[in-house]
């Protein structure tokens, strides 16, 4: 292998490595938002269980919603997970 090809080799394993550590920044900020988001709702449920004013109807209305919220977290988090392992053309832009 010659000199160049050795420093083309290296270049290009750089720009892997530093390809990967954007994306998976990226990850991390979108996951850490996500994960954000669906920790306030809960602890908006908790506290709207534990007030004096709510009712069970309350309760389950609002249970039902946090469970959805929940879906949508895990699949927000399955999306970005896949965006970081595999990454498209579109994702790169």
């Amino acid at each position: 292998m010659t000199k160049h090809q050795q420093d083309a080799l290296i270049e290009a394993a750089k720009e892997t490595v530093k390809d990967g550590k954007s994306r998976w920044d990226k990850f991390r900020a979108e996951s850490a938002q996500t994960l954000d988001d669906y920790v306030d709702q809960s602890v908006g449920y908790a506290q709207e269980v534990l007030d004096d004013k709510s009712s069970p109807r309350d309760w389950v209305k609002r249970g039902v919603a946090l469970w959805i919220q929940g879906f949508g977290t895990t699949r927000s988090l399955w999306s970005s997970a896949s965006r970081l392992l595999f990454p498209t053309t579109d994702d790169e832009a």
